[in-house]
């Protein structure tokens, strides 16, 4: 089957992955709460329409080299071996449905940006200026990554 890319088509299919997930859906490895996953989500979204800043620590090697084994050469990734760094997956100060309403508002506010303007560049912390266009695949494969881990 192949990866249905973040697009406006393929919206009810993310969003109906992050309803099966439960405040209580242990994950299958790694220690990320179903909590967590969902604000981790979210902020790779506003990283991807700049609506959240974080320091820039793209190389030559993370741009060019790291992202195409990530994205376009590993079949899968290594399940539960790379931890996100903390500042992607804070503790939540609200309640797990409030925390899904918002993930959801920013896959919709994602799909309306790439629609719109899929040209435009914005900024990943290690993969440096990335379309909207290209994003709709990188979230797409990001986020499969995260949903077999909670078997969602």
């Amino acid at each position: 089957m192949a990866l249905a890319r973040l697009t406006s088509d393929n919206l009810p299919i993310f969003i109906s992955r992050i309803e099966r997930l439960t405040s209580d859906t242990a994950p299958r490895w790694g220690s990320l709460s179903s909590t967590r996953l969902l604000i981790h989500l979210r902020l790779l979204i506003e990283m991807s329409l700049e609506e959240t800043a974080f320091q820039d620590r793209s190389t030559w090697y993370s741009r060019n080299i790291l992202r195409v084994l990530a994205f376009h050469v590993l079949p899968s990734w290594p399940k539960g071996k790379i931890k996100a760094p903390s500042e992607f997956t804070p503790e939540s100060t609200a309640e797990f449905e409030e925390e899904r309403a918002k993930c959801a508002a920013a896959f919709e506010r994602f799909v309306r940006a790439a629609a719109s303007t899929p040209n435009r560049k914005t900024n990943h912390v290690l993969f440096g200026g990335l379309t909207l266009d290209y994003w709709t695949f990188m979230h797409a494969r990001h986020f499969e990554h995260h949903f077999e881990q909670f078997g969602i």
